[in-house]
């Protein structure tokens, strides 16, 4: 059942008044404030299957955004540009040397795809178009859109009222030179490799996609940090220390996002 606040306009208690057996996966609404019961249990496994088959699905003129992607893991501005950027990825294969010491890291899934940050966020139900030279099809690349991996339906949340959608990240192997792919909930996007695969470097375009802010250390400056906070339409953003990556919501000001690059950094 789907919890309602105090302050939930009377449209919306109407609706969620008839009951959660009326509700359908594509239309229910799960936030912080409209959380999906762990006792509901046909639903969440309804909202689970029904999430899973529209994350594989290859169809993607016929997936919508999910009303729940505008509350997590956000909206889009309306006056947004969609863009096409062509972007470099240099992919590292991991030495012999660090390999023993990422296999033993086992809660973190160590041997999950490396992610490359570009820049670009995909809005929820609209698709984006990406091409990709003949070289990458055979080298298991993949097309990530949004950063928030956690599957709710397992460990803890599983157990728990869920606050969003319980599975939010599209991963689409690149078996095609040009390949349209649609995401319900939206999100920053990645190009990622197998960690032991070998190194490789190559251009990936990247069409009717939204830039998102991206903080690369050593090359962006606090100044153009600034300027992209203050320009961006997409909800989430990401700085890239030397060693690792991070992403953070992108608050109206952006002063929040700078204070705590400037943390990480250092600086």
């Amino acid at each position: 059942m789907i919890r309602q606040t105090s302050f939930c306009c009377a449209m919306l208690c109407a609706a969620l008044s008839v009951g959660a057996q009326q509700l359908t996966p594509d239309k229910v609404l799960v936030s912080p404030e409209n959380r999906l019961s762990v006792k509901d249990k046909d639903l969440r496994n309804a909202v689970r299957d029904w999430s899973k088959a529209q994350l594989a699905s290859t169809d993607y003129a016929k997936i919508s955004a999910h009303p729940s992607a505008a509350v997590f893991p956000g909206s889009v501005g309306e006056s947004a540009v969609r863009v096409t950027e062509t972007v470099s990825i240099s992919h590292r294969q991991i030495s012999d040397a660090l390999a023993p010491v990422v296999a033993t890291l086992h809660f973190s899934q160590p041997w999950r795809n490396t992610m490359y940050s570009t820049g670009l966020y995909a809005v929820a139900g609209e698709y984006i178009e990406v091409t990709v030279p003949e070289s990458l099809l055979d080298k298991n690349v993949c097309i990530q859109i949004g950063a928030h991996s956690d599957n709710l339906t397992r460990w803890v949340a599983g157990g728990e009222d869920w606050r969003r959608m319980p599975d939010i990240v599209r991963i689409d192997t690149l078996r095609k030179k040009i390949t349209r792919i649609t995401s319900p909930f939206g999100g920053l996007i990645y190009v990622t490799a197998g960690p032991k695969s070998a190194s490789w470097t190559a251009p990936v375009k990247i069409s009717r996609a939204v830039k998102a802010p991206l903080f690369i250390a050593g090359k962006t400056t606090a100044e153009d940090w600034a300027r992209q906070l203050a320009g961006s339409k997409a909800p989430w953003g990401s700085w890239l220390p030397k060693r690792s990556s991070s992403l953070s919501p992108i608050p109206s000001s952006g002063r929040w996002a700078i204070r705590i690059m400037c943390s990480n950094c250092g600086t």
